[in-house]
């Protein structure tokens, strides 16, 4: 059985310890409306979080340095829409992350609001995070109030995809990319990309997307020519304390056809290559139903090397 081992890691800012009298440490508790609860105990946070912007993310970092002397590192990665990425809760003795391949079931955020003309960010929070390969779990929800965000300059291209998906049911949902990832052998290379909420597109072919021409091709499940495009749903059949692990027997995956639009090859100043392009399909379950429609695909690959 295949196994493949993911590690994911979240740009920190640095913060600085907070120094004052008595007079302005009840200041600022009068003015902080952010708080947050662990474990059944509350803790009051200081209005003067570490937070940035960076490639198209929000990273949020609290650590033991606020009024109340939170004893907890807790690091909060979104999209700049709002959508959960991943959270990491840590002390002395233990480590809690948010589910790899479907954080959004177990955390939710809500009352989402960024103004990108102040920086100013604001939401809440709940839900539970697990120890890795572990027993443990914590809950956890909270209160993030008019942070200022700072942004900061993105260095690094990623490899991104963002669609629409109708279901049959009349569901509509939006999909993008959590999370992408690569690797290659000597028979393929596959460009991996998942959602939030459970899902994984791959696409995967000889030697990537760079070495096709531009144009439109037609797609299915089962030709690496001239691409093998897949769509799987994730089961959840394992503990979620699992969650750095793939493993196939999780996994539904679904037969497609589709097309595949190569509009753009950039070769970046560094020698990177980036293919541009957009993705259509439709899924079907194993009576042959249609039963999911990707529209409006537009992706961004890096590589390969």
């Amino acid at each position: 059985m295949r196994q493949t081992v993911f590690l994911f890691f979240l740009i920190i800012t640095s913060t600085s310890c907070y120094k004052g009298d008595d007079s302005n440490i009840l200041e600022s508790k009068l003015e902080s409306k952010s708080e947050v609860e662990i474990g059944g105990n509350k803790y009051l946070l200081s209005r003067e979080l570490p937070a940035n912007e960076n490639c198209g993310f929000l990273f949020i970092n609290i650590k033991q340095n606020n009024v109340n002397n939170v004893p907890y590192i807790l690091e909060i990665k979104l999209s700049k829409k709002g959508d959960i990425i991943k959270v990491r809760l840590a002390d002395n003795n233990q480590n809690y992350e948010s589910s790899t391949f479907n954080p959004k079931e177990s955390f939710n955020i809500t009352s989402f609001q960024f103004d990108t003309l102040t920086n100013s960010l604001s939401f809440a929070f709940d839900g539970t995070l697990f120890v890795p390969y572990a027993t443990e779990s914590i809950k956890m929800k909270g209160i993030i109030d008019k942070i200022k965000v700072k942004p900061t300059a993105c260095t690094t291209i990623l490899s991104s995809l963002n669609a629409d998906i109708d279901l049959s049911t009349g569901e509509k949902r939006k999909y993008f990319s959590a999370i992408s990832s690569s690797e290659s052998d000597n028979a393929s290379y596959r460009q991996y990309f998942y959602s939030n909420d459970g899902y994984r597109v791959t696409f995967e072919n000889k030697s990537g997307l760079w070495e096709l021409s531009k144009g439109t091709y037609d797609i299915n499940s089962e030709s690496l020519l001239p691409l093998k495009v897949t769509f799987d749903k994730y089961l959840g059949l394992s503990d979620k304390n699992n969650f750095y692990l793939f493993i196939n027997k999780e996994w539904k995956s679904y037969r497609l056809t589709g097309k595949i639009e190569i509009a753009e090859h950039n070769l970046q100043a560094n020698g990177t290559k980036q293919t541009i392009g957009r993705l259509m399909f439709t899924s079907y379950d194993d009576n042959n139903k249609a039963i999911y429609f990707l529209k409006n695909g537009n992706f961004s690959i890096i590589g390969p090397p």
